[in-house]
């Protein structure tokens, strides 16, 4: 059993690394984390599963990069997809990997850290190793699904992958629960999924993190990163009034604020943005949405720019129909809607549809 005093250790998974140059930016990721574990004086990265793309990759680039940073350990889990990672495939001695069931000690605190196997569930490979073993004070860091009422599967990659159970979670109790596989950021209890540190595809939103666990103090800190890109997918509602442009503007703005990015991260924003509802004038629309993200350096991911296939444009707008739009969307914007599962703007887009329906051209 090995022993290392190590106060905070850095927790990150699905890196997903291919060669060098077709995935640079996930290198440098790599190095941005090494340099705030510097910067925190942490000494110790453990990666949870899929620090690379596939098997039979050629390790020396992140080989290379370890090395750079002789002072932090790195541990390397093997995921689904990197299970033929080996310790040989690396020169750099910070470099371990973890092809067996292994139970570590860090700061008087044992990590039960489980690589993948294809032929188990999580929850067989833990039952197996504590009806042998009776740790203390113990965490669990491995690569699969967490199944609970809230389960979800990685739209990376669809299906069941060495799953861990609640029941499981409960009845042998661990401090905490880091996994890999689900590339989300999320937290279930005491289960965490650091989430990829670098967005694989569009559809992988929002800042990314890692994790950084204090072992004397059991509590965890999210560590966000500086990427290069940052996806968002959003959809907003456009109605068919005299102030819509303006009202889509203050939609954009708000969009915008809950992002909560700071100025100078907008401009690695890469949205792909749907709009729905009714206009009066589709091209005047299209502009005043272009114009409003390139006010705040935010780039659209599709080169067509926003999508606006569902939007009905109108021939006529009478006064009476916009008076009972507004009185409809007063009385929507009141509604308590916690026992309800559609939202406001869906109610309202339904009352759209009913106002305005048969105006829309065909």
């Amino acid at each position: 059993m090995l022993y290392i005093i190590d106060m905070k250790i850095a927790i990150t998974a699905d890196v997903h690394l291919k060669e060098q140059n077709e995935t640079p930016d996930r290198y440098r990721v790599v190095e941005s984390i090494f340099n705030e574990c510097i910067s925190k004086q942490i000494t110790t990265l453990l990666i949870a599963g899929d620090t690379f793309d596939k098997n039979f990759f050629q390790y020396q680039s992140f080989d290379k990069i370890c090395g750079k940073f002789k002072n932090i350990k790195v541990i390397i889990i093997p995921g689904n997809h990197d299970t033929e990672v080996k310790q040989e495939f690396f020169t750099s001695g910070n470099i371990e990997v973890i092809n067996s069931v292994s139970l570590k000690t860090f700061d008087g605190i044992s990590f039960l850290l489980i690589p993948y196997i294809s032929t188990k569930t999580m929850d067989e490979v833990l039952i197996e190793f504590i009806s042998e073993n009776k740790p203390d004070n113990w965490i669990l860091v491995g690569h699969g699904d967490y199944i609970t009422t809230n389960w979800q599967t990685n739209p990376y990659e669809p299906g069941t992958y060495m799953p861990l159970s609640a029941a499981v979670i409960n009845k042998y109790n661990p401090l905490k629960v880091f996994l890999g596989h689900i590339h989300k950021a999320d937290n279930f209890g005491k289960v965490y999924y650091p989430g990829s540190p670098f967005p694989l595809d569009i559809t992988e939103t929002g800042k990314r993190q890692f994790i950084i666990y204090d072992t004397g103090a059991n509590t965890i800190e999210n560590q966000f990163i500086k990427t290069e890109k940052i996806y968002f997918i959003e959809e907003i509602l456009t109605f068919p009034v005299e102030n819509e442009i303006d009202l889509i503007k203050k939609q954009i703005e708000q969009m915008i604020k809950n992002w909560k990015l700071p100025d100078e991260e907008l401009n690695y924003v890469r949205l792909r943005l749907k709009v729905r509802g009714f206009t009066t004038n589709l091209l005047s629309l299209k502009g005043a949405i272009i114009n409003s993200l390139s006010k705040y350096g935010i780039s659209l991911y599709d080169e067509e720019g926003p999508d606006l296939t569902d939007i009905k444009v109108l021939n006529t707008l009478s006064d009476e129909r916009i008076f009972i739009f507004n009185k409809v969307k007063q009385e929507i914007e009141k509604l308590e809607l916690k026992n309800f599962h559609a939202t406001k703007e869906q109610i309202l887009e339904k009352a759209m549809e009913l106002i305005f329906g048969e105006l829309d051209k065909k």
